[in-house]
């Protein structure tokens, strides 16, 4: 598998892996520092690829779930990530868009655009609402882990 990825461009490269739930950009951008990115342009790819699956959680989910449940007897794994999902829903129901905001900003584990955007569908937010807080939430990480990454806090082991 490594070798066909290291044919890909870096741009892409760091595209993919931000589109992966729990890695996203936190992950994305020091690895395309790593590659060889400026890290504004590693952090610019990375929100994109962060970003790119946020409409289709935020619209898919439900009738997914629905299909999931009825056809394929996923109930249990529906259910666990319905409850993962609104364990971390505290701060988004206190603060409301804010706390949605801030729950994709916090770049750790268990946030991030793929967990704000399953809340959002869950919470009821509206389409164009949810995609406001995520790509806000999605920018502030992203600046974020480019300061940590430019002040040395992490370090991409190149």
């Amino acid at each position: 598998m490594m070798g066909w990825i290291e044919n890909l461009p870096a741009p892409l490269v760091v595209v993919l892996t931000a589109m992966l739930p729990v890695v996203e950009l936190r992950g994305a951008i020091p690895l395309g520092v790593a590659l060889g990115l400026p890290p504004l342009a590693a952090m610019v790819f990375a929100m994109a690829g962060t970003m790119l699956p946020v409409p289709f959680i935020l619209l898919g989910f439900e009738p997914v779930s629905r299909v999931l449940r009825r056809r394929l007897g996923l109930q249990r794994f529906i259910e666990w990530v319905y409850d993962r999902t609104q364990a971390r829903a505290g701060t988004a129901r206190r603060y409301g868009w804010f706390g949605l905001v801030f729950l994709v900003a916090l770049p750790v584990p268990g946030t991030g655009a793929w967990t704000g955007a399953l809340l959002a569908s869950f919470l009821g937010y509206s389409f164009r609402s949810a995609m406001l807080a995520i790509a806000t939430g999605t920018f502030l990480a992203g600046s974020l882990v480019t300061l940590l990454l430019l002040l040395g806090i992490i370090v991409t082991g190149s």
